[in-house]
């Protein structure tokens, strides 16, 4: 008879990638390089200190407190770390967390500044 371990391992391997919640693949959004050599609850943990890093950016970004300079290195720290660490750099929601966060509308304004700063410049540099 097989443990519940086995029986969770192997529906989480059929499953992974396919469910619609956040039961499902935690590690999708993320390059799998960025966690070599870890344990899956190291994993879980560098995901927690990655998810509370963006928070609290966009958190100042999107802050009328936040002076334009600050601002500026924030994005530009931040747009360096998104492309070092997700998979999908299309400044979705979906490339940094899964539908169901309760910080989707913070993240979808963050993404917004960070895209239209990129887009600016871009359009500088040529």
């Amino acid at each position: 008879m097989a443990k519940i371990d086995d029986i969770l391992d192997k529906l989480q391997k059929a499953t992974l990638g396919k469910l619609n919640t956040s039961q499902g693949n935690n590690n999708g959004v993320y390059k799998e390089s960025i966690f070599e050599g870890m344990t899956d609850k190291q994993k879980g943990h560098e995901r927690t200190k990655i998810r509370k890093k963006v928070i609290n950016i966009f958190e100042t970004i999107t802050s009328t407190f936040c002076s334009e300079s600050n601002k500026k290195l924030l994005i530009e720290a931040f747009l360096d770390f998104y492309k070092e660490t997700y998979i999908c750099n299309d400044f979705s929601v979906a490339s940094i967390c899964n539908d169901n966060s309760k910080h989707k509308e913070l993240f979808e304004k963050g993404l917004a500044i960070c895209k239209e700063f990129q887009t600016k410049q871009n359009k500088k540099s040529k």
